[in-house]
């Protein structure tokens, strides 16, 4: 038990984990609000929005994840939060004074939200390692990731407060940014080492990526893997819209069923792969969540019942959370300090190419097909999940060791990072 609670026997981390709370209660709910904004003033434009903020955060996310090992990632979480609090701000004066704003800015406003959000990701688990020792870094980042899956059940009463007060909406979620932000500005402030054009840190990250070989293993099966469990909960999606043509025992309302499904689900494997993280270790918990969702796939494929599809969903979302924090824990793990906004920005990436993809794939998908699909992604998930555990079992320990040089006052600060003045 106290090896799972490991990270928070550090002050920093504790105040970080409240932090990520209250961010989490604001950045992705935001986002939620400006697409119910957007809708209401263009019904059909959901999809297009969600395909720029992809396209915007596929372009972005090479950038976010440099910009995070080298700027100190207080200051970047600050920033993030900040910038989303003013335009909360701006928002909310704009509906409660003016009745609202054009659909151009709400646009605009989606698509920047969209990539402060792969920033802060990339600053936020980056931190969450750093601020603890080596051996609790993979349970580190897999509390902090826990927050922001733990508030999706919330998704539905925001939608339902924005269509009720837009104004009040993006008040409340204002503040909570500026909570977060109070309880972030508590944090060391950990600037970065030596720092050289974007262009060299990509380079430079890359070049750390490919000189290890379980950081090589890591990414080469981890990202796929996690890019494949995104594409499997987008495929859950079109299930429930071909449900009725093959299930005599539809439900009406079998798609708000398995959302909410999904989304509890999702919360109990995240929380539950942080309290595992420690004594199971990344690549055990990865294969058992690539396992798990592997057979929730499958089962959805052959689901005759509407309480075996809702049995189903609720296992495909524990091994969606489970993949999310053990493939981070991964990277950390095998990584050092300076490298981890780079890597961490590769799952980042793979959400948005699912995110740019999703609309092409379901255009491909007739109702005969969605359920080969799930079949052949469940299979997809279990070669994938089976190469990884294999290949990390037989490339030995080249997880890095300890720094020697220490300060004296704060043993856990990595070497090439230090604590500056406030």
């Amino acid at each position: 038990m106290m090896r799972s609670l490991a990270p928070f026997t550090s002050r920093d981390f504790r105040r970080l984990w409240l932090g990520n709370w209250l961010a989490a209660l604001s950045i992705p709910p935001i986002a939620t609000a400006l697409v119910v904004e957007i809708t209401k003033l263009a019904r059909d434009a959901g999809p297009s929005v969600f395909r720029q903020r992809g396209a915007a955060v596929l372009v972005t996310g090479v950038f976010a994840g440099a910009m995070a090992d080298r700027l100190p990632r207080r200051s970047v979480l600050l920033g993030c939060l900040t910038a989303c609090a003013i335009l909360c701000g701006a928002l909310g004066v704009s509906s409660a004074v003016f009745g609202g704003e054009s659909l151009v800015f709400l646009i605009a406003a989606s698509v920047a939200v969209a990539v402060v959000s792969g920033l802060f990701h990339c600053a936020r688990e980056s931190l969450a390692a750093e601020l603890v020792p080596l051996e609790s870094r993979p349970a580190a980042v897999a509390w902090s990731v826990a927050p922001a899956i733990a508030v999706q059940p919330l998704t539905p009463f925001v939608v339902a407060l924005s269509y009720g007060s837009t104004a009040l909406t993006f008040l409340i979620l204002g503040t909570f940014a500026i909570l977060a932000a109070t309880v972030f500005s508590r944090l060391p402030m950990l600037s970065a080492g030596a720092q050289g054009p974007w262009v060299h840190e990509i380079a430079a990250g890359l070049r750390h990526m490919t000189r290890r070989r379980r950081l090589r293993i890591s990414t080469g099966f981890g990202i796929p893997l996690w890019f494949v469990a995104c594409v499997s909960f987008s495929l859950i999606l079109r299930f429930a819209e071909f449900e009725p043509e093959f299930n005599r025992h539809h439900h009406p309302n079998a798609f708000a069923m398995q959302m909410g499904g999904i989304l509890v689900s999702s919360a109990m494997g995240a929380l539950g792969s942080a309290w595992l993280m420690t004594a199971c270790r990344p690549v055990r918990l990865a294969v058992a969540s690539g396992v798990t969702l592997a057979v929730g796939l499958v089962a959805l494929s052959r689901a005759e019942q509407e309480l075996s599809s809702a049995g189903a969903v609720f296992v495909v979302g524990l091994g969606c959370a489970g993949l999310t924090s053990s493939i981070l824990a991964l990277l950390v793990e095998a990584s050092e300090p300076e490298y981890f906004g780079r890597l961490l920005s590769l799952p980042v990436l793979a959400y948005a190419a699912v995110t740019l993809l999703q609309d092409p794939l379901w255009e491909l998908l007739s109702s005969k097909a969605v359920v080969p699909a799930l079949i052949g992604l469940g299979v997809l998930v279990l070669v994938l999940a089976a190469g990884l555990g294999f290949a990390l079992q037989s490339a030995g320990d080249d997880v890095p060791a300890p720094p020697t040089a220490r300060r004296p006052d704060d043993p856990y600060a990595p070497v090439g990072r230090h604590e500056s003045a406030d």
